[in-house]
């Protein structure tokens, strides 16, 4: 898709998500960058960067990255992991629509239980994003569970 609309910042964006799948984060970054250039802003490339960035262990870059997605009135730690986690937190405990990604927020803040139990509530509502357990980088803890191994069966991943 790229080679056919190399200044598509959405698609550009879409290559930075799949190259996080992947697990290849430095690509990821570059490419949610590319998107950034063509399209300061785009929520989905600066979310993109943010992640791919954390799983580097980039967490001053990864909070750069995420600071302006914090919402108005967000009351900033000065330790960027710490802002990470609190702007986790809060996105767990006030967007309850999408299961699955307060599933990846849970796995990276170490909950594995709630984390678990999101995943449970994606594969049942069968979000498509379910399809993608086994790819998340978030989840890469959770792959020696029972449980999740047999809700990887059930979304058919």
């Amino acid at each position: 898709a790229i080679a056919l609309d190399p200044l598509s910042a959405p698609i550009n964006a879409g290559a930075a998500w799949i190259y996080l799948q992947a697990h290849e984060f430095e690509e990821s970054a570059r490419q949610a960058r590319r998107a950034l250039e063509l399209e300061p802003g785009l929520r989905e490339a600066q979310s993109c960067l943010a992640l791919a960035l954390l799983y580097q262990g980039k967490h001053a870059e990864a909070w750069a990255a995420m600071r302006p997605l914090a919402p108005p009135g967000f009351r900033e730690p000065r330790n960027p992991t710490d802002a990470i986690v609190l702007l986790f937190r809060q996105f767990v405990a006030t967007r309850t629509r999408n299961p699955y990604a307060r599933a990846v927020r849970l796995a990276w803040l170490g909950e594995t239980d709630a984390a678990l139990e999101a995943i449970e509530e994606a594969v049942r509502a069968r979000r498509p994003s379910a399809v993608m357990l086994r790819s998340e980088p978030a989840f890469v803890g959770l792959w020696g569970s029972p449980r999740f191994r047999t809700l990887m069966e059930k979304a058919g991943r």
